[in-house]
């Protein structure tokens, strides 16, 4: 299954006077054995649970894929259980992506 983004939004694209954010379609992020499954707290968001995990909030995009969650973290609440992926994972997949 492919999961088609809207986290290329600020990609806007100008045709004969209309704009457009074309949308992305990425491939699933593969599960592995390594993968950490964790509890949202009361004040977390994808940015703070990037960083924890990945020492950056850059890769928030990649949680979401991940557990099919929308960017705008609308669907996060204290005591949901998201998978965050391996950072093996996650440099494969970016190495993926570059092709």
């Amino acid at each position: 299954m492919n999961y088609t983004s809207q986290l290329a939004y600020n990609d806007e694209v100008q045709l004969e006077g209309y704009q457009f954010r074309p949308f992305r379609v990425y491939p699933d992020v593969k599960i592995n054995d390594a993968d950490t499954y964790y509890g949202v707290g009361p004040h977390d968001n994808l940015g703070k649970i990037s960083q924890k995990f990945y020492n950056t909030p850059d890769f928030n995009w990649f949680i979401a894929l991940a557990n099919d969650i929308k960017l705008e973290n609308t669907e996060l609440y204290a005591g949901l259980k998201i998978r965050i992926p391996a950072f093996e994972t996650l440099v494969s997949y970016l190495m993926e992506l570059k092709q």
